[in-house]
């Protein structure tokens, strides 16, 4: 038997209507009652809105415990969702249609971001339908109160619908409104009995008294449209309370979009302009941002988390796959799938800026968002110089053909990097070291340098007793057999464990990172141990006395260092797992190159607690320098940026254009 059990303190009331029939009811319930998590505190609230006797005895038997208000009028859509409200007990009440399935997750989202989100007033749920496309992702108003859904006909679970947003207004089919919010606006407006326009009247109002109007891509459900009135009367009502919006939003509405719903550049504007966004910037980079893959995917994950928050509106294209959409959808980043260029050609689209990440993602993409959006800065993210690496792998392979070919690789990486220094209109690197090499190639260039610290990292607190004699090796394998971390940890394990095993037998080496290719996996031992990809690293780093950087190759500078040192734990490295990396307190990191060296530094800190806690102090001094150090964020570079003005490129085609002696401001040139 169906059935709704009593909650003392429910967080939310979810709000349906019943009119006509209850034949899609039992549906409806059956998706609460097995999607939401029955340990969540809602309670339900069924409004049995003029219905026949027949149908309010239906209700009853179909939803037991759950509150059943009968009205034997029919109020409408706004006078029923009104007469609920009253009988609700939550601070968010949940209006929901009565012909849905709701998906795992409805709720708990909504009230999720509306928790995060204090000045949220209503916020709406990802709609599709039954066919899998989808119905609305958030809607648009026009400027003579047509409105728009957004994303309509468009596969429901394409990662471009899947960003927190705000938005003009949602359906009320499924529209979470704060109780606060929705007692201060009176509700929904009586005057568009019985139905229709009442969910953009109150988004309206609620705009118009401060609140944000939010859409939750997390929050799914399949509607099956228009069950409750026929075509030709909806059709009516809707055009009577289109009059209806207009005559009392008449001084508010001309600030919308001219209403062109055919016309993909005026409902992008529109989208924008709900957004409230100052900019709107595309990042192009391999993944979507993921501290834990390595390869420098944590820095892009920083940019997110900068932006989060500001005036910038972010849309993300991943060249290698949309892994990862849900986490930075909850950042507001819009992620970008199929082809890239498609979408940079639709009249929908507008950029101000775009930030490239390496190098074959530049040389494929630079010159076209160079071509659509002439007045767009280009900054290039150098996570990693990486002709230096062909250079390293050179010097290390004893097979002379192969160190031609590296040498070949080298030169062309180099010509290509430094052709991007030049043409770029800002460079971010990681380190002063790759600073300088960028600066020699395009001194005209403005270039940042940017820490590579990561936010959100505490010192762990453990004594050396409390720690195994364990060594954390953080690891990424994105690179496959070719990985700097595979040469590393073969050297590593070849050179260096057995040395420390005979002195530290009871020691173990802990190798964490996703998908490890067979070339890792076979160093696995009884002293080494791959664990694969680790969520949280924190709990490793609490319970080790050291970490290691073995690297032999490489650019740019090694996370996996930075990021020990922030978690207060001892590193030995070699020289390029430190470059780059300023170190005010220098004993934080034990630089050696010579694996008897390196085998020496790790058997002290594993054995001796004094030498120990030297270096942990260090470590511990270093990560509150850099703690409260002054971050130069992604944040002030595009402010920066968009301030300076428009792209090199445009400045160079307008200022050829001009009259002779003649500069972009009208001033005579000498």
């Amino acid at each position: 038997m169906r059935r709704f059990e009593p909650v003392a303190d429910p967080v939310a009331t979810v709000i349906m209507l019943v009119y006509s029939s209850a034949a899609h009811l039992p549906g409806a319930l059956d998706s609460l009652l097995v999607k939401v998590d029955p340990r969540f505190p809602y309670e339900l609230v069924l409004v049995a809105n003029g219905a026949r006797p027949e149908v309010v005895a239906a209700v009853q038997r179909a939803a037991r415990g759950a509150r059943v208000v009968v009205s034997h009028a029919n109020l409408g859509f706004g006078g029923g969702c009104n007469l609920g409200a009253r009988y609700a007990r939550a601070p968010y009440l949940v209006f929901l249609n009565d012909d849905v399935v709701v998906e795992p997750d409805w709720l708990e989202s909504l009230v999720r971001l509306a928790d995060e989100r204090p000045r949220a007033g209503a916020i709406g749920s990802r709609i599709a339908n039954a066919d899998g496309t989808l119905q609305e992702a958030g809607a648009v108003i026009f400027a003579d109160g047509s409105t728009a859904p957004v994303g309509r006909g468009l596969p429901a679970e394409s990662p471009r619908w899947r960003a927190v947003r705000e938005v003009d207004y949602c359906s009320a089919c499924s529209l979470l409104v704060r109780r606060e919010a929705f007692d201060a606006v009176r509700g929904f407006d009586l005057g568009y009995y019985p139905a229709y326009y009442e969910d953009v009247d109150l988004a309206l109002k609620l705009r118009a008294s401060g609140w944000e109007i939010l859409y939750q891509p997390q929050s799914r459900l399949v509607h099956l449209e228009s069950q409750s009135t026929t075509s030709d009367f909806k059709s009516y009502l809707f055009a009577r309370n289109l009059t209806t919006l207009r005559r009392r939003w008449a001084s508010v509405l001309p600030a919308f979009a001219p209403p062109q719903p055919w016309d993909p550049a005026v409902v992008g504007a529109a989208i924008r302009t709900a957004r409230r966004a100052r900019a709107h910037v595309l990042v192009i980079d391999d993944r979507l941002p993921n501290a834990g893959l390595g390869s420098g995917f944590g820095r892009m994950e920083e940019l997110c988390r900068d932006l989060h928050g500001s005036r910038f509106a972010v849309s993300f294209h991943p060249t290698c796959g949309c892994a990862g959409a849900e986490a930075v959808g909850e950042l507001g980043i819009e992620t970008i799938d199929g082809d890239l260029r498609t979408w940079l050609d639709d009249p929908g689209t507008h950029l101000d800026a775009a930030v490239i990440s390496r190098p074959h993602n530049w040389a494929r993409y630079a010159a076209h968002v160079r071509r659509r959006f002439p007045f767009a800065p280009l900054i290039y993210d150098a996570e990693a110089l990486f002709h230096r690496r062909f250079a390293q792998f050179a010097e290390l392979t004893p097979d002379e053909a192969l160190r031609r070919a590296y040498r070949a690789e080298h030169a062309s990486a180099r010509e290509l990097e430094e052709r991007i220094a030049r043409d770029a209109d800002h460079l971010v690197c990681v380190s002063t070291a790759e600073g300088g090499i960028l600066r020699r190639f395009a001194p005209r260039t403005p270039i940042d340098c940017m820490t590579a610290t990561a936010s959100g990292i505490e010192v762990t607190e453990n004594g050396f007793e409390e720690r195994a004699p364990r060594v954390l090796f953080a690891a990424g394998w994105m690179a496959g057999p070719a990985s700097p971390n595979v040469d590393a940890l073969s050297w590593f394990a070849q050179h260096v464990v057995p040395r420390v095993a005979a002195r530290v037998p009871e020691c173990e080496i802990v190798v964490t990172g996703a998908n490890p290719p067979a070339e890792a996996l076979r160093h696995a031992s009884p002293h080494v141990q791959l664990v694969g990809f680790v969520e949280d690293l924190a709990a490793l780093y609490a319970s080790s006395r050291v970490a290691v950087a073995p690297i032999r190759f490489g650019a740019g500078v090694k996370i996996k260092t930075i990021e020990a040192v922030q978690h207060g734990v001892p590193v030995v490295a070699t020289s390029l797992g430190s470059e780059g990396i300023e170190l005010g307190h220098a004993n934080a990191v034990a630089t050696v190159d010579d694996a008897a060296a390196f085998a020496d530094a790790l058997i002290e800190l594993l054995l001796d607690e004094r030498a120990w806690e030297l270096r942990r102090s260090a470590a511990v001094a270093q990560a509150r320098a850099w703690a409260q150090a002054a971050r130069r964020s992604w944040l002030d570079i595009l402010e920066e940026v968009l301030e300076r003005g428009v792209s090199r490129a445009a400045s160079s085609a307008a200022l050829a254009a001009l009259p002779p002696g003649r500069d972009l401001a009208g001033a005579r040139r000498a």
